[in-house]
């Protein structure tokens, strides 16, 4: 946490607000005619318009506080596969089902999750038309055996993982 005073002038400059000051003193010296007044009234009425020019002096430079808070934020990744029966299929390599070449890719990327940041969170689901949190706390993937699920919905698990981790 840091805080730093800084002032903005009016007119956008300095030498603006130092100008209008002393034309305000000027005036001040030249202008006040104390009639039928006593020494200790006098000294109190050019006491105030001294204060009076300090404070306009201080509304023209327009001073504020600037605090900045930094905190990490942790981020989260998401990582989802699909578990339903259709991963079954022969896949586009031609040598092994989907879900073969699924699990292959979700193995290969193991390391390189092992190695993102601590603020970064992971988070591993599976789905098939429900959303299954699947362990990821042991540094490996928790993936079944074999898929299992019935059919694939997409779009209704991917929003229910967005929204159980919005934030």
């Amino acid at each position: 946490m840091t805080g730093s005073w800084s002032t903005e002038p009016i007119f956008g400059s300095y030498l603006g607000v130092a100008l209008a000051t002393l034309i305000l003193l000027a005036l001040l010296l030249a202008g006040p005619r104390f009639g039928r007044l006593t020494k200790r009234r006098q000294l109190i009425l050019v006491t105030l318009r001294i204060c009076l020019v300090l404070l306009v002096l201080l509304a023209m430079l327009q001073p504020s506080y600037v605090f900045m808070d930094s905190q990490p934020q942790t981020a989260v990744i998401l990582v989802l596969f699909d578990e339903s029966l259709s991963m079954d299929q022969l896949g586009t390599t031609g040598e092994g089902t989907r879900w073969e070449d699924q699990v292959k890719v979700l193995r290969g990327v193991e390391p390189i999750l092992k190695d993102f940041d601590k603020n970064l969170k992971i988070k591993v689901y599976g789905y098939d038309t429900e959303l299954h949190l699947r362990d990821w706390e042991s540094g490996k993937l928790g993936i079944p055996a074999a898929a299992t699920g019935r059919e694939t919905d997409i779009g209704g698990t991917l929003y229910e993982a967005l929204q159980q981790n919005l934030g």
